[in-house]
């Protein structure tokens, strides 16, 4: 059963979090969101759409000389963040191999490094403005 807006509401968001459903460019399992219009209600309006949000990780596996391997995009950086897509190394991190889809290897004694998100990095500069450390 659904309570349906008054006339000129916003329409009503369907959530499908099939995990089968991809997000376009990256291997991230996904989901897929539609509306459902009732009595006219119209599309919410972009500005209810969250920006980007990038999250504190923590790795507490890394071990000097041993070779830590996340393979599973809902394991890696961007797993915790909100509206990422993307990701790239601020500067270089002897050892770390970053995927953009936030999965790594990282061969090395324990680290802290700069991610850029949903942007490209030149000359230690992310376009987006949007990186964690």
């Amino acid at each position: 059963m659904v309570n349906a807006p008054a006339a000129g509401a916003t329409a009503l968001p369907v959530y499908d979090r099939e995990l089968s459903l991809s997000a376009n460019g990256i291997a991230r399992d996904s989901g897929m969101v539609a509306y459902i219009s009732v009595n006219g209600s119209g599309l919410p309006a972009a500005p209810a759409f969250t920006g980007a949000i990038a999250r504190a990780d923590t790795y507490n596996s890394v071990l000097a000389g041993q070779t830590l391997t996340v393979s599973d995009p809902g394991k890696g950086l961007i797993a915790n963040d909100t509206n990422v897509f993307g990701v790239q190394v601020v500067g270089t991190v002897a050892g770390l191999t970053l995927n953009p889809n936030g999965t790594f290897t990282y061969l090395g004694p324990p680290t802290s490094f700069t991610y850029c998100a949903n942007g490209t990095v030149t000359a230690g500069v992310c376009s987006s403005n949007i990186t964690l450390w």
